[in-house]
C-alpha cells in the first residue's frame, strides 16, 4: 500500500483573483499571460524561455512568454499538427514535448506527444515543419485499451509518465522509448483534478491540481511528490503545499531552483505566470 503524507501550510484563503497574488505569502505573480494565450494549459522552461500554449479551441501554436517585457515574443505554428486538446508541455535537454492527451468527453483512445528539436524551434520563423510525432494509445494493466483524460506528463530520461485528471483515484501511466503503448503501472490518490506536472529530479515531481467548486471558482494547490522506485511506481509520498490559490492553475515546471504555474484566464480575467517562492 502506498503511504500518503500531508504538511498542510497555514495560508488562507483568497477572495479576489487580483488579490491572490498579494495575498498569498508563498506566491508571487510574475506576469498576466496576453488573451491569445488565455486558455494556457501548460507551462515549459528552457534557461530564461518559457513555452505555453492552449487548449482544445486554437491551433497548433507554442507560445514564448517574454517575462521581462511582460508579452508573448513568439507565436510558432507546427506545420500540419492538430491541436486536438493540447493540456501539457515539458521541456527534456534539448527537446519540447508537448501532450495532445486531453479527453473531456471521454471519446478518443488515440494520443500524440509531439516532439521539438530546440535548435529547430529556436531557428524556426512563424512556423515550423520539422518535429516528430508519437502516437499512442493507453492501456490497462490487462491489455485493454482505455479512454483517459490526461493533463500531466512528466518526461524522465526520454520515458514519458502521464496521470489522470481523476479526482477520486489518480491513475499512473508510462511509455518507454520506442512504444505505441502507455501502460497503467499504478495509481495514486490526491486530494485534486490533477492538471500538470513536472520532474523536479531524483524521482521527485510537482503535480498542480484544483477543486472546482463552481464553473468560475477554483482552489489550486500543488503536491511534491516523490518515487523510491519509478519504473514500478513504488514507495510514492507526497506533501501538499495547501497554497489554497483561488485560480485555475493548468501548467506547472521547475527550471532548477523554482517552481512556476501558469493558471487559465477566467472571464474578464487574464490568465497568469506565478512564481512559488
Amino acid at each position: 500500500m502506498h503511504r500518503f503524507i500531508f504538511k498542510w501550510l497555514a495560508i488562507g484563503l483568497l477572495l479576489t483573483s487580483s488579490q491572490c497574488e498579494e495575498n498569498n505569502l508563498a506566491v508571487r505573480k510574475v506576469m498576466d499571460i496576453p488573451s491569445a494565450a488565455k486558455e494556457t494549459s501548460g507551462i515549459g522552461i528552457h534557461g530564461s524561455l518559457f513555452f505555453t500554449h492552449n487548449d482544445s479551441g486554437d491551433g497548433p501554436f507554442v507560445y514564448v512568454l517574454d517575462t521581462m517585457e511582460k508579452n508573448i515574443s513568439r507565436k510558432v505554428e507546427l506545420r500540419g499538427a492538430k491541436n486536438v486538446d493540447w493540456e501539457d508541455i515539458d521541456v527534456e535537454g534539448n527537446k519540447l514535448y508537448i501532450a495532445d492527451t486531453g479527453d473531456n468527453t471521454s471519446n478518443r483512445f488515440k494520443n500524440t506527444v509531439y516532439v521539438v528539436n530546440l535548435d529547430s524551434f529556436n531557428t524556426a520563423g512563424v512556423s515550423l515543419r520539422e518535429y516528430d510525432e508519437i502516437q499512442f494509445t493507453f492501456r490497462n494493466k490487462k491489455d485493454k485499451k482505455r479512454k483517459v483524460n490526461s493533463e500531466a506528463m512528466m518526461v524522465v530520461r526520454d520515458t514519458i509518465y502521464f496521470l489522470s485528471k481523476d479526482s477520486k483515484e489518480t491513475d499512473v501511466y508510462m511509455l518507454p522509448p520506442g512504444s505505441d503503448e502507455a501502460e497503467k503501472i499504478g495509481d495514486v490518490k490526491l486530494p485534486f483534478q490533477v492538471t500538470a506536472g513536472c520532474h523536479m529530479g531524483d524521482g521527485t515531481f510537482a503535480i498542480s491540481g484544483y477543486e472546482k467548486l463552481t464553473d468560475t471558482y477554483y482552489i489550486s494547490d500543488v503536491i511534491i511528490l516523490t518515487v523510491e522506485d519509478l519504473p514500478r511506481w513504488k514507495g510514492v509520498e507526497w506533501n501538499a503545499m495547501d497554497l489554497r490559490l483561488k485560480a485555475q492553475v493548468e501548467g506547472i515546471d521547475y527550471d532548477g531552483q523554482q517552481l512556476y504555474i501558469s493558471a487559465e484566464g477566467i472571464g474578464i480575467s487574464p490568465g497568469r505566470l506565478m512564481a512559488i517562492k
